[in-house]
């Protein structure tokens, strides 16, 4: 979840940063072409980033709230997500691990085998690894905490409901809350998903960007021409990132933002509260928007200060 609005000072290229500290160190890291372990993928919540290497070890910035950027020592990841106060992920042993806000009825992880995990406001769901059906846990009013038989190889959650990719067509089966039709996707097949308040977004077989629920962020019915490979989306708006892995953000009062959209190429991309993080081809960290905490600048590189 990002205020886009937020977001109209150029991306941070990553330096040794204090919370609350408006100077920042230079990161003088190893280069990209002699390092053997860098970024793989990247999560957000509230305002603390993490990021999971490609050995699997991980590492957050920004919010210390709730230990939320403690993340556990000696355990190895394969997957991340986050909302709020916490964060979820999926070792390299199939297990589910939460650290972060223990008040939170959704830090606790259930016990099983998963190949993913999604942390939404009143629901988390995860992939069981051996069906590949979305166990959900969380508030009943609206049927987010219901199980989807699968299989599936995506699922996401938003303010009260949840969206899963089905893995044998390509699919979009949503669940939960409807006020808004956001539980009430296009038909047709798609390779990627997220969906976070009351939007969902898809990107087509094709590559076109499909986006359904509340237009209230402009970003249902304003989606980009073009072709694409990935999206993020929130409250406030919506960013991908195009089949050439260049970045495009829209949404409302995201006219700065678009502007100041990072050239370059990604691999990943997410949005947290009032920033956003994206990993570059070359494996490195950037990140742009509110740095109240620090959340703007990530250590560039796995080994940096």
């Amino acid at each position: 979840m990002i205020a886009l609005q937020l977001l109209a000072c150029a991306w941070i290229t990553p330096a040794r940063h204090r919370a609350g500290d408006d100077t920042a160190t230079p990161d003088t890291g190893s280069p990209a072409g002699t390092r053997t372990e860098v970024w793989a993928h990247v999560a957000a919540a509230g305002t603390t980033g993490c990021a999971v290497t490609t050995t699997g070890r991980v590492r957050c910035w920004g919010s210390d709230a709730h230990d939320v950027d403690s993340p556990p020592r000696g355990v190895r990841f394969v997957a991340l997500d986050g909302t709020g106060s916490f964060f979820c992920g999926v070792t390299t042993d199939d297990d589910m691990v939460c650290w972060g806000d223990s008040d939170n009825d959704l830090h606790e992880a259930p016990s099983g085998t998963w190949s993913g995990v999604s942390t939404g406001w009143t629901s988390a769901c995860g992939l069981d690894k051996p069906s590949g059906d979305a166990l959900c846990r969380g508030q009943s009013g609206n049927g987010q905490d219901d199980d989807k038989a699968g299989p599936y190889s995506l699922v996401r959650s938003g303010d009260d409901h949840n969206c899963a990719l089905r893995s044998d067509d390509g699919t979009i089966d949503c669940w939960g809350g409807d006020y808004w039709g956001q539980t009430s996707p296009p038909s047709g097949a798609f390779t990627h998903l997220d969906a976070e308040w009351r939007t969902g977004c898809g990107v087509r077989d094709d590559g076109t960007l499909a986006c359904w629920g509340s237009d209230d962020s402009n970003v249902v019915g304003q989606e980009p021409d073009g072709t694409w490979r990935h999206i993020t989306v929130n409250e406030y708006g919506a960013c991908g990132l195009r089949t050439d892995q260049t970045a495009s953000c829209w949404g409302w009062d995201i006219h700065e933002l678009a502007k100041d959209t990072p050239g370059g190429q990604f691999i990943d991309l997410v949005l947290g509260d009032s920033f956003a993080c994206g990993i570059t081809s070359q494996g490195a960290l950037k990140c742009g928007g509110n740095n109240s905490a620090g959340q703007s600048e990530p250590p560039r590189w796995p080994d940096s200060e």
